[in-house]
C-alpha cells in the first residue's frame, strides 16, 4: 500500500494535477493509488520532490513523513 492518495488529498491536488507532475493521466494516478499499477523509480523521485515528502512515506513504509529523532 502507498500513501499517494493521502498525500494528494492533503495537498489539495486532483489526480490529473498529480499526473501532470509525472507525465501520466489522472486515470493512471487512480490506478497507482489503488495499487493496480506501481510507481517506478523516476516517478517516485519526481513525486517526492514535487510534493515535498519522503520516499519511505510515499511508499507506505512508514506512517509518518517526519524523520525519527535520534535516541
Amino acid at each position: 500500500m502507498n500513501n499517494l492518495k493521502t498525500i494528494r488529498i492533503s495537498k489539495r491536488l486532483t489526480q490529473e494535477e498529480v499526473g501532470k507532475i509525472i507525465g501520466v493521466s489522472g486515470e493512471e494516478i487512480r490506478r497507482k493509488e489503488n495499487n493496480i499499477s506501481v510507481l517506478n523509480e523516476t516517478q517516485i523521485r519526481q513525486l517526492c520532490k514535487a510534493l515535498n515528502v519522503r520516499a519511505d512515506y510515499l511508499l507506505g513504509l512508514t506512517s509518518s513523513d517526519k524523520e525519527k529523532e535520534p535516541k
